[in-house]
């Protein structure tokens, strides 16, 4: 939208004449936010996990996919207050997670890994994921430095390590569909191929390169995003704002003004200059996405929207202050008796 503007000024001595006009063009507004649609996997380290080793990994999707480990011997370790005062889940080279079949019916795939690895080290050969359906080993990176990765391809696609050194903490990305594989680093493309048969691994696994423990990632991993689907450029831009901001490393996503990532209802660059933190999807502490509360009409800057002592996330009635009842934390499931006395002869239905 487009505005024009003439001003003049006005005191006890009169009115002065117009200025010339001046002519303003508001930015395009968008409501793309964090990407929910088509996502299998989201395993973020600060989020329910405790200090130690790791036996699962619980995922945040919805979809259940857990990272899991019975073996005490090849758990990682989550440690705390690493990155940018973030937790991380450490592995140290013979340490792995495995994944259910999470890609199981997918035709494409995007995935995005907050990963710090080793530098190239003669006759060292680290891992990252296991998650493509070729059979060779993934290395991130190979000893000579080559990075060997097969993410939704039937093919392993080896290819020279990027600009940012794997030692340092970064957005590695990986898009793959039919016929187009490509790989970023902080949101920048650093290798591309026209030609690709999708295919994903029926036994995944993260924190190695194969299935097992051998060629085991030495380093850390803060946070995991896995779509079914390739994603637009504009929630591929959401997505990285929302990492880059989290974990504060530089990378092509700039504070975007137009971009609500935690769909809040404000745009990033102006919650950040609020003082909010645009990455987070409960803007309140109160239970209740950001979302929700803006389709059900409740403050997302105010846990108790209706002022009655009950949270918004516990509250039955959030809006209404004169209704305080709080939801019971154990709901009476108990199948009901049902009982019919006529007409006679009737029976319930299954």
């Amino acid at each position: 939208t487009t505005y024009s503007y003439r001003v003049r000024a006005r005191n006890h001595s009169g009115i002065s004449a117009y200025g010339n006009e001046a002519t303003v063009t508001m930015p395009t507004t968008t409501t793309t936010g964090m990407p929910f649609d088509g996502m299998r996997l989201w395993l973020k380290a600060d989020a329910g996990l405790a200090v130690g080793a790791v036996g699962q990994w619980s995922d945040q999707s919805g979809k259940a996919n857990h990272a899991t480990q019975a073996s005490g011997g090849n758990r990682p370790t989550l440690v705390a207050n690493v990155l940018n005062g973030r937790h991380v889940v450490r592995f140290s080279g013979t340490q792995y997670l495995s994944l259910p079949n999470l890609m199981s019916g997918a035709i494409a795939g995007d995935g995005f890994v907050v990963v710090k690895s080793i530098e190239p080290t003669s006759g060292v050969r680290v891992g990252l994921w296991a998650l493509g359906a070729n059979t060779d080993i993934s290395f991130y990176p190979d000893s000579d430095g080559t990075i060997y990765d097969d993410f939704g391809s039937t093919t392993r696609y080896s290819f020279a390590k990027p600009a940012i050194g794997l030692s340092t903490y970064h957005l590695y990305n990986v898009s793959a569909k039919a016929g187009e594989w490509i790989t970023r680093q902080n949101g920048r493309e650093f290798y591309s191929r026209s030609s690709n048969t999708v295919g994903f691994r029926t036994t995944p696994t993260l924190g190695a390169g194969s299935n097992g423990s051998t060629y085991g990632l030495k380093g850390d991993i803060a946070e995991v995003i896995i779509y079914d689907r390739v994603l637009t450029d504009a929630e591929r831009e959401a997505v990285g704002f929302y990492l880059a901001y989290k974990y504060t490393f530089t990378t092509t996503f700039a504070i975007a003004p137009n971009i609500d990532g935690n769909l809040n209802g404000l745009a990033d660059g102006y919650e950040a200059s609020l003082g909010y933190d645009p990455t987070s999807f409960d803007s309140d502490n109160d239970g209740v996405r950001n979302d929700v509360e803006l389709a059900q009409g409740t403050d997302l800057f105010n846990a108790d929207t209706d002022g009655d002592g009950v949270h918004d996330g516990l509250d039955r009635y959030p809006l209404d202050p004169s209704a305080s009842a709080a939801l019971p934390t154990n709901p009476n499931t108990t199948a009901p008796v049902i009982t019919l006395t006529a007409p006679v002869g009737a029976t319930v239905l299954p």
